[in-house]
């Protein structure tokens, strides 16, 4: 924000200088923000992936199993997963794959899925459906929307105790798995689909929090 402002404060005194406005008065450019704290969006820590995926275990819903595991797993967004069709995955292999078709990162990724993810896409239907263009995930009027596959996550974080909890965090926690493991940077940004900027975020979010003092 402050590198944005100092652009416009220094265009806009370019402008005065030739007067390339006249006697227009100029906007006035606030003050550079100074002293806010920057906002973490804390992952899921190793206790609480555990304790979300007992509580989605615990229902035997096939479909709800495999949503979390693979938002978990890979850390593609709601809207990608919704997106799945079964001739996406492939699951023959010695290591299941699943691609992801361009959407906001405007590229396609194959991303690999563990074993666990794996069994849980074969008992939804994985071996039934084979390369159909069927959606992975159905809700009660077809392919599921990002708000179902939302309302599902959160009823399971709810019953792990997970508070002030959204989808997307399961996105971060992917994410900062991979830089604890010091994948490189360039390979993060493949495998997340996003920018340089973005992996940024990610690393901030992977520091240790400091606690305050007593």
């Amino acid at each position: 924000m402050n590198r944005r402002l100092g652009a416009l404060k220094t265009f806009y005194t370019w402008l005065h200088q030739t007067e390339a406005r006249g006697s227009e008065r100029l906007p006035r450019v606030p003050d550079p923000v100074r002293g806010v704290p920057m906002a973490r969006a804390a992952p899921l820590s190793q206790e609480e992936q555990l304790r979300l995926l007992e509580a989605v275990e615990q229902s035997q819903n096939y479909r709800d199993c495999a949503i979390v595991k693979v938002l978990l797993s890979t850390g593609i967004r709601v809207g990608e997963l919704y997106q799945l069709h079964w001739a996406d995955l492939d699951l023959e292999t010695e290591q299941g794959q699943l691609r992801v078709r361009p959407g906001t990162s405007n590229r396609m990724r194959r991303l690999v899925l563990p074993p666990d993810v794996c069994k849980a896409l074969l008992n939804l239907g994985a071996q039934v459906q084979g390369s159909s263009q069927a959606p992975v995930f159905v809700g009660q009027r077809g392919s599921m929307t990002a708000r179902e596959v939302q309302d599902v996550v959160k009823k399971y974080a709810l019953k792990a105790g997970l508070r002030n909890f959204t989808p997307h965090m399961l996105r971060h926690t992917y994410a900062c798995r991979l830089v604890e493991q010091k994948v490189p940077p360039d390979k993060i940004t493949t495998l997340m689909g996003t920018s340089a900027e973005m992996l940024l975020s990610y690393y901030v979010m992977a520091l240790p929090v400091e606690k305050a003092p007593p």
